[in-house]
């Protein structure tokens, strides 16, 4: 199949959970085809760089060590710090400041660890909602299951276009085949701007009308997208 949406999307993706860099951790990662470094700061801050030390090449996230001004390559004690700055050299009396590992922003919000890519390089130009303040007027006095590591299915031998991702969530047919619901789902609501897409889409007879009814919400789901890596889900069954 054709695709039109680059394998490489732009966005804030989850990387992890605040559990996963400890207290001075430091952990690798590989993500959007990169070898990455995380640590958590002195501050307590996650941070995130290309993982190759720009001296010879060492790895940092296998032994690199946290200090109070960055990271510190296992190697030579070359110290990196969260811009991927150099900031020390033990052996020397000033900082290479030529060289420069790449950065990446990192976002941490409810439990979540955010990391912004974009194809082109370009600064995140949107945020990353936080759940208990930016959540739809939909799901306004909701209490929401917050989202925990043991609730994640993690598929890694599978090869998945985003795109694919994208038309699923806007795909209301495939209800009834893939989830059994009997019929398609009817969209009561849609909102898109540049960077997000809301929706509410009603199940079963009483909706056929396509009718929106204020506070009827059963037997509904609300999605709300941000980017191609974040969304949320609110499902309403007639049980509450």
């Amino acid at each position: 199949m054709r695709t039109t949406l680059s394998m490489r999307p732009t966005g804030w993706f989850q990387i992890g959970w605040s559990s996963t860099v400890p207290p001075s951790g430091v952990i690798p990662l590989r993500y959007f085809g990169q070898d990455l470094v995380a640590w958590r700061d002195g501050r307590g801050v996650v941070r995130v760089l290309d993982a190759y030390c720009q001296h010879l090449g060492a790895n940092l996230a296998h032994g690199g060590r946290v200090t109070e001004r960055g990271i510190q390559c296992p190697f030579h004690g070359w110290t990196w710090n969260s811009d991927g700055r150099n900031v020390a050299i033990p052996y020397q009396d000033r900082p290479n400041r030529a060289r420069r590992i790449r950065s990446w922003p990192v976002v941490e919000r409810d439990e979540v660890l955010f990391l912004w890519h974009d194809a082109q390089g370009r600064a995140p130009y949107f945020e990353v909602p936080d759940l208990t303040t930016d959540v739809s007027p939909d799901l306004t006095g909701l209490t929401l299951q917050p989202a925990l590591p043991d609730g994640v299915s993690h598929y890694p031998g599978m090869r998945v276009h985003p795109q694919f991702v994208v038309e699923n969530a806007v795909d209301v047919h495939h209800f009834q085949f893939v989830h059994g619901t009997g019929r398609s789902p009817v969209i009561l609501r849609e909102e898109v701007t540049e960077t997000t897409w809301h929706s509410v889409a009603g199940f079963g007879r009483r909706w056929a009308d396509g009718v929106d009814r204020p506070g009827d919400r059963r037997s509904t789901i609300t999605i709300h997208w941000v980017g191609i890596g974040f969304a949320y889900n609110a499902e309403h069954t007639p049980d509450g």
